[in-house]
Formats: structure tokens, sequence, C-alpha cells
């Protein structure tokens, strides 16, 4: 049997999931969004929770029993199909799953709680890591702690773990020009042109390996909005990060995030590989280079899948032959021109192959 709430919050037109459960459990009472929903007869634990509001129908399913209204049931963001992983429409735009925080009431913009007390969606989006309004970047944990605030909460704007409220949290300030850029194509519903900046930014999370801080995402996000204006400063980020990581990657492997993408991002990594020459005497300590597929072996060596088959079934190159999709790859010259690699492509991968008898003398590489 429902047990209706006293009192039922009227949910914000671009409010989360979390936050209305939030709000819910701190109207009527309750140390947290767990106690709430075990006061309607909903056991959940955190994991089940996280995986209930991205779920539009196991929302709904919840809020029903709350005796929320229809519009607090809209809050989860529809997703393109029936994969928990598909995309999620966000202003009439469809936007890729991994684009989105994971912690549905995590990121935040102290001065906009201040003014309206609720979590909004746009701070899902993890290339999203700036407020238009107050000119700052988000902050996505507790600054006193260091821990992120609990998604089952009962305090909308202070931290579970330490008291502090969330509300004295400012961001640092930043630069909302390409911001303000992706809301006008949010608002124009291009998602040719969304979808542009967000798989660049995808790619360049790839490569860069930096950790996931609004500092980092927002920074991103810049350098992706110059990749769709097809301005010199993307191409100039990436190709001086290729650089002083050639002694340990090939070129070709690090820039596996833009070759293995669409046809616009393979010919942006093509570009970069013809800034970016071959160094002598680098090594070849690149152990990622025993855990690539297939498809990302054809890739680096632009070599047909048919013919990596063929080498594969002669046994001229060692497959694992446990299910595993991890390459043995060749170590020395004879081996790898026996399988029919061309020069440039053994001094991209090994640079240093112990028998290599050619070895052109160094080039500086070009300024860009």
């Amino acid at each position: 049997m429902t047990n209706r709430l006293l009192f039922r919050p009227i949910p914000f037109k671009d409010e989360t999931a979390a936050s209305i459960l939030i709000r819910a459990a701190k109207e009527n009472g309750h140390a947290s969004v767990y106690q709430l929903l075990a006061g309607s007869g909903m056991l959940i634990n955190e994991p089940s929770l996280r995986a209930a509001i991205i779920d539009p129908g196991r929302f709904i399913a919840i809020v029903r029993q709350l005796g929320l209204t229809d519009d607090a049931a809209a809050l989860s963001l529809k997703r393109a199909s029936s994969s928990r992983r598909s995309s999620r429409r966000y202003h009439a735009v469809e936007i890729p799953d991994r684009c989105f925080r994971r912690d549905d009431a995590r990121a935040f913009c102290a001065a906009c709680l201040t003014e309206f007390p609720y979590w909004r969606q746009q701070w899902l989006v993890r290339p999203f890591a700036a407020c238009t309004r107050h000119k700052c970047l988000l902050v996505d944990r507790c600054v006193h702690c260091k821990r992120i605030p609990s998604i089952g909460r009962s305090e909308i704007d202070v931290c579970n773990h330490c008291q502090t409220s969330l509300l004295t949290m400012r961001g640092a300030p930043a630069n909302i020009e390409v911001m303000q850029t992706i809301e006008e194509l949010l608002k124009s519903a291009d998602a040719a042109a969304v979808n542009s900046v967000l798989e660049f930014w995808s790619a360049l999370e790839r490569f860069d390996e930096l950790d996931d801080s609004p500092a980092n995402e927002y920074a991103r996000l810049e350098i992706a909005v110059a990749f769709f204006r097809n301005e010199v400063a993307a191409f100039e980020h990436v190709a001086a990060q290729v650089v002083p990581r050639i002694p340990v990657t090939g070129p070709r492997i690090q820039l596996l995030p833009f070759l293995s993408g669409s046809s616009s991002l393979n010919r942006f990594g093509e570009e970069v590989l013809s800034q970016v020459w071959p160094l002598t005497q680098i090594g070849a300590a690149e152990s990622r280079l025993s855990h690539l597929s297939k498809s990302e072996v054809c890739i680096i060596l632009k070599m047909p899948p048919a013919k990596l088959t063929r080498l594969i079934t002669r046994g001229a190159i060692n497959w694992p032959d446990d299910g595993s999709r991890q390459q043995k790859i060749a170590i020395t010259e004879r081996e790898l021109r026996k399988h029919g690699f061309s020069q440039t492509e053994i001094l991209y991968l090994y640079p240093d192959v112990p028998d290599c008898s050619f070895r052109p003398r160094a080039r500086p590489v070009q300024k860009l």
C-alpha cells in the first residue's frame, strides 16, 4: 500500500531526479532518501538508487509510489533505447551516456543553489562544467572534507559527511564564452554540432588521461569547441602533448582515440601525425601494445582486417587462443618485415627494435 507524502515538492523544470527525492526527504522530515523510500515500502540501497534515477521506467515507479506528480516523473532524462548505456535526451539533443556524471547530485554552482535550492540538469553533463550565469567552474565535492555528498542525503545544500554548507563553496572564475556557444547550439537543437563537440571531447578525455575535475572537463570543452570552429588551437593543444610522450608511446598509438573515431576525428588525427616526426633512440617501453584489440592494430598499421586475419590464420602473428582480444606483437624487425609491415610502420611502433639496420638521421619536430 502506498504511503502518500504529507509534503510533495513541486519540481522545477530543469531539476534532476535525485534532487526532487532529496527535497522530498527534507520536507517530510526523513534523515535520508533511503528512509523516505522505506516509508513507502521501497527498500533500496545506494547502487540501486543510482541505477533507478537514470532509468526513466524505474524512476516513474518510485515517483508514483511516493505520490509525486507526473512532472516529477519526467525529470529522469529519456534514453534513445532500452540499453542502460544508450544516449540520453537533454534539450531535444541526444547526448552520449559517457558524457554524464554517475552521481546525479554531485557537481554544483553554489551561487545557483543560493538563489534556488535544487540541482540543475545541466550540471549532470560532464563537459558543461561551468556556470554561465555566475561565470565560474562547478564544484564537484565538499571543499572542506574533500568527499562527494551522498546521492541519498536529505539536505540539498549541506555536505552529509561533515555538515558544511555547500553554499559557501564557490568555484574558480571561468571564461564562459564556450559555454554560451554550447547553450546557443542546444537552444537551436543543432544535434550535429553538439555531437561533433562532444565526440571530440570524449576522444580528448581518452587521449589526455587526466582526472575528471571540473577544471579539466571544462578545459577539454574549450578545445573541443575550438575543433568545431576549425581553430588551430585544437591542433596545437593535441600535438603539443603528443611530442613529449613519443619516448614512451608511438604517435599513432597515442592518437587512437581520434584515429578510431568519425571521419572528421580521423582526419584530425592524421593531420597531427603529419606534423610529428618519428624520433630515433626513443625506446620501446609501450606496455599497452600487448593490450591492443585487432581493430586497433588495423588502425595503427593501416592494415585491412582481412590481411591481419590471414597473418593470424597462417600463424605469422601469435594471437592468444584463450578468447582474449589482446595482441602479442612481433618484437624484431625481421618478424615485422615478414608480416608485410613497412619501415615507417616499424619505426612508429618499435623505434628501437633490436636488429633494426636502418636509422634515419634525427629530424627536429616541426614547430607548430
